[in-house]
């Protein structure tokens, strides 16, 4: 079996594209697959947005709603409270544990960044050590995404979290994802895996990422 939580270095950084092309490029390879959105933040709760992308990448046609999707685009805290809810970590823990299946490959992806509060004493990362997955961390390109990238590596080494890979997603009007990708290497030598994925217009086109399923 091979289960990964998918976070990434900050909000829009292409957390919910890695994880379909990476759900693509399983199915494409025949694997059974599982995508799991336990915290989602500015939908509606007909699963829209990333939620339905990842459920298309899955080829799944539904799937049970989370009791942690909430309509406000605010971390998952506040837009919690605007609900008048609270995310309970060990709720959230067991909740994710019990959908992971006992075979094939499964993401979970997590919610904006690491250090993102659930609640008013946990914050992402809590949910990661406690769910003790392998980490694929999405980084971007973009001018400030070294300083960013670096230190999310950081807090995950400090927590004991094993980091399987870095996907560095091209963003739009960065800096050279060539030379992004070549200092990434060079700071943080001990990641077996660390690609770069030029922009394309959908994650089926994500052919780095697709090829990053056979190395994990």
């Amino acid at each position: 079996m091979s289960h990964y939580f998918v976070t990434g270095i900050g909000t829009d950084v292409g957390k919910t594209f890695a994880a379909c092309a990476l759900l693509h490029g399983a199915r494409q390879k025949n694997r059974k697959v599982v995508a799991l959105k336990p915290v989602a933040c500015g939908i509606d709760h007909a699963m829209g947005g990333d939620v339905a992308e990842l459920l298309a990448a899955s080829g799944h046609v539904d799937v049970e709603q989370s009791p942690w999707w909430f309509e406000a685009p605010l971390s998952p805290h506040m837009a919690a409270t605007a609900e008048h809810k609270q995310i309970d970590l060990a709720e959230l823990v067991a909740w994710t544990k019990a959908r992971l299946p006992a075979d094939g490959f499964s993401v979970v992806e997590g919610a904006g960044g690491i250090m993102v509060p659930l609640n008013e004493r946990h914050t992402v990362r809590d949910w990661m050590v406690a769910l003790e997955l392998p980490v694929i961390l999405v980084a971007g390109s973009y001018l400030g995404a070294l300083n960013h990238t670096l230190s999310a590596l950081e807090l995950l080494r400090m927590a004991k979290l094993k980091v399987a890979a870095v996907v560095i997603s091209e963003s739009m009007h960065g800096v050279s994802l060539a030379d992004t990708e070549k200092t990434i290497k060079n700071f943080a030598g001990d990641i077996p895996l660390i690609i770069a994925q030029a922009r394309v217009s959908s994650w089926r086109q994500a052919t780095h990422i697709h090829a990053l399923v056979e190395k994990l």
